[in-house]
């Protein structure tokens, strides 16, 4: 497949592994220089998604001469995992009406995400903002002090496997999803993002089928949608991807009970940045809008905040009419009742 040089090396075409985690360079094939330069000699660097575990192997184990790292290298080795990341997908965006519509586009020849599931996923975050640049909504937020990401307000791309009924009556676990690998024998969800030439009977035939989320043959993307909030003028979108969630770190914790090497990974977790978030794809959009000054302003004549805009509030709030979810979050709570308030004493500007 032509991808233009996506991710580095000599070859723009490519249809193996190697070639886009080995790209190949330019350069000779042994340290003799009578041997002659080659333009298809692989770069023996593999980097994937994980963007915290080499740095977790350099902090136990500090001495150069044990595993060959050093600061530099540690370094260089994230930072090509990041630009694999970011080379990894695509983000589009587009308005209809009230709605916003944000499309991952899998560049990868392969699921995103792909490798090891057990805590991998993908996400999108999108934050509304006002005329005055506030935060008037989000969707998929992640707390990067408590590794606490937002499911249920976003998609999230990932693999889920647990057990049956047969083997939870073998093992005691529980029938579900579960991180015991193991143990593991059903697909419980398969969100990821199929790759290009994807078809249903094809990825069924190898058992690698979408669980719990549809997919069309041939399309190798995923679009979502997002209810714009009143007063919203413009959202600012981002893909992350994370190499190991909370539950899945605090699992291997937790379960370890032979010796210390869950506390380990974990302490290593919280050291490294709780397998911090890498930023795959930003985007931003402006709406095309004629409403009102701010999320108060919802109806006509828009410009002044007056009963009319309280009464449909109100009413909305009770009918519980997306008008009336002014945070964008599908909750009508007291959070949309501050937010109106907080806006309509504020004023139109």
């Amino acid at each position: 497949i032509e991808m233009g040089g996506r991710f580095g090396g000599n070859i723009t075409a490519v249809s193996s592994c190697q070639d886009c985690h080995m790209p190949d360079g330019t350069g000779r094939g042994c340290n003799r220089n009578s041997r002659p330069i080659r333009d298809n000699l692989p770069t023996h660097q593999f980097n994937g998604g994980n963007t915290w575990i080499v740095q977790a192997v350099r902090n136990l184990y500090p001495d150069d001469g044990e595993t060959g790292l050093s600061d530099a290298s540690v370094a260089a080795s994230i930072a090509k995992t990041v630009q694999m990341l970011e080379a990894a997908s695509d983000l589009e965006l587009w308005q209809d009406e009230n709605e916003l519509y944000a499309r991952v586009i899998n560049m990868g020849g392969h699921k995103l995400p792909s490798g090891y599931p057990e805590g991998r996923r993908v996400w999108v975050n999108v934050r509304f903002y006002d005329a005055g640049d506030q935060l008037v909504g989000e969707h998929g937020a992640y707390d990067p002090v408590t590794a606490t990401l937002d499911t249920a307000s976003t998609v999230v791309y990932e693999t889920k496997i647990g057990v049956d009924a047969a083997i939870s009556g073998i093992s005691g676990v529980p029938v579900g999803p579960s991180f015991h690998m193991a143990l593991n024998n059903v697909v419980y969800k398969d969100s990821r993002i199929p790759p290009m030439g994807f078809t249903n009977a094809g990825f069924e035939a190898v058992q690698a089928a979408p669980v719990g989320h549809s997919y069309d043959d041939g399309p190798y993307w995923d679009a979502s949608e997002y209810p714009i909030p009143s007063g919203a003028v413009r959202a600012d979108v981002r893909v992350y991807y994370q190499l190991a969630s909370k539950e899945y770190i605090e699992f291997l914790r937790d379960e370890n009970v032979t010796d210390n090497s869950g506390q380990i990974i974990y302490d290593q977790w919280v050291a490294t940045g709780r397998s911090a978030p890498v930023e795959m794809d930003y985007m931003t959009i402006a709406f095309e809008t004629s409403g009102g000054c701010n999320p108060a302003d919802l109806v006509e004549p828009f410009g002044v905040l007056d009963l009319l805009d309280i009464n449909a509030f109100i009413t909305g709030f009770v009918a519980q009419d997306p008008i009336s979810d002014l945070n964008g979050d599908g909750v009508f709570d007291l959070v949309d009742i501050n937010v109106f308030i907080t806006s309509f004493l504020a004023g139109c500007p």
